[in-house]
């Protein structure tokens, strides 16, 4: 199906690590599962967005804001953005990391964004407005703090306290039961069944307030520990020139799990005191909308009401500054970051 011409609606889309939700400023809403998108590129994440965007409303947004799962960096963010600029034309599009979504959400001109969900990533600002990233590496090497590490971990720690001949933890019974096999000998095997780590983490909830209802000693030990990588993400991102006194968190494991958001706020009291953690109550899909409205206004040459965050700060550097003398995306006339017009054509 074509679409038709653009409309004032925006839309909104963010693309977790197994879902994707879409909103449109005129209150229409999908999620949809997406996790089969990452596995096979970006182009494939473009393709779905653009399914999904097509399938929703029959016209074309006035602007588009995407917080995407993987986009770890600038040039895959622009990377996908211009995949979405081959099928959609030459609308304002905005792509960004979907823990960027975090900070628009609430309306913060400042601080770090923080997901802890199937993964974990944390995402700040320098002093230039240049993105610094944290994590995000995925649940065979990191993710600390996400529904993916936490069940790899307490299957660590049961697997290094029989090496050690502890008395069984009621984790033992818990997680054995939750993967349907007799014996923790059978561990290696039944993970290896699955897909990749991700496939694993819809099983982090139960295991986990289960442990927890029978007084593991171990889970206590892996909730600690997994709240304390995602501190380090913060100190690692303050470390780098980001300010850090506001953290923005959503995600499956710490909108969820009130344990959990203790944990954290001990382990942000060690690691960067200053910080002070907010929990995001509504979908993150709220902040992509923010981002689209914003970026409709600004690409029509006005300012929006309210803060405008580092992202559309550093794209719209001042309003005063004339379309011509801003750097542009050749497939779209959009103003874009340095980063973006060096990096992205390099690669088009």
């Amino acid at each position: 199906m074509q679409m038709q011409e653009r409309e004032l609606v925006t839309a909104g889309v963010d693309v977790g690590g197994t879902k994707t939700h879409l909103s449109l400023s005129s209150g229409e809403e999908r999620i949809v599962p997406s996790a089969d998108w990452h596995r096979k590129g970006l182009e494939r994440v473009a393709e779905g967005i653009v399914e999904l965007l097509r399938s929703t409303t029959p016209t074309l947004p006035a602007a588009l804001a995407v917080g995407s799962h993987g986009c770890n960096d600038r040039l895959l963010c622009a990377r996908l953005e211009g995949s979405l600029r081959v099928q959609l034309g030459d609308l304002p599009i905005l792509v960004v990391n979907d823990a960027e979504l975090l900070l628009p959400s609430v309306r913060a001109a400042a601080g770090v964004g923080l997901i802890s969900g199937t993964g974990s990533v944390a995402v700040g600002y320098d002093g230039q407005g240049e993105m610094v990233i944290a994590g995000g590496w995925g649940g065979y090497i990191g993710d600390e703090g996400s529904s993916t590490a936490m069940l790899r971990d307490a299957a660590r720690a049961i697997a290094e306290a029989y090496d050690r001949g502890d008395p069984q933890d009621p984790l033992v019974a818990i997680l054995c039961s939750a993967l349907e096999i007799d014996h923790i000998r059978e561990l290696p095997r039944v993970l290896d069944t699955f897909v990749s780590p991700p496939a694993w983490a819809h099983l982090t909830p139960t295991v986990f307030s289960q442990a927890l209802e029978q007084g593991s000693a171990l889970i206590l030990d892996v909730i600690e520990q997994q709240a304390l990588g995602l501190a380090t993400l913060i100190a690692n991102v303050q470390g780098r020139g980001a300010p850090v006194d506001t953290v923005v968190a959503a995600g499956g494991v710490v909108v969820n799990a009130e344990w959990f958001q203790d944990a954290l706020r001990r382990a942000l009291a060690l690691t960067s005191p200053t910080s002070r953690l907010v929990i995001l109550s509504d979908p993150p899909v709220v902040g992509a909308l923010a981002l689209a409205a914003d970026l409709a206004v600004l690409s029509a040459g006005d300012e929006p009401q309210g803060p405008v965050g580092p992202v559309l700060r550093h794209l719209f550097p001042s309003p005063a500054l004339s379309g011509a003398e801003r750097s542009t995306d050749s497939l779209s006339g959009n103003p874009v970051p340095s980063s973006y017009t060096q990096e992205g054509k390099s690669h088009s």
